[in-house]
């Protein structure tokens, strides 16, 4: 059961540990400054930052708890502010 676990953990933040690289790329940030996020440049490489120390937290299992806090803190302004989809019409 171990092994499943371990597994679950890994394949759940291989997720945010590949994407956190995009957010230093000049293109993450004009996306986000056209969704209106304050302070892109700042907030677009923290969010990645975040992104990444939360997933390699959760997969070598040193102090998870931070870790998918970090993830928790990563997953909603990021939600509400970039994948606004019900403002879509």
């Amino acid at each position: 059961m171990k092994i499943v676990v371990l597994l679950g953990r890994i394949l759940f933040s291989l997720i945010f540990l590949f994407s956190a690289p995009g957010h230093f790329f000049a293109q993450a940030i004009n996306y986000a400054t056209g969704q209106g996020v304050p302070a892109p440049a700042v907030l677009v490489p923290l969010s990645g930052i975040m992104a990444a120390l939360g997933a390699l937290s959760i997969i070598f299992g040193y102090k998870t708890r931070l870790g998918a806090w970090l993830i928790i803190l990563f997953l909603v302004p990021v939600t509400l502010w970039m994948h606004t989809f019900w403002k879509v019409t």
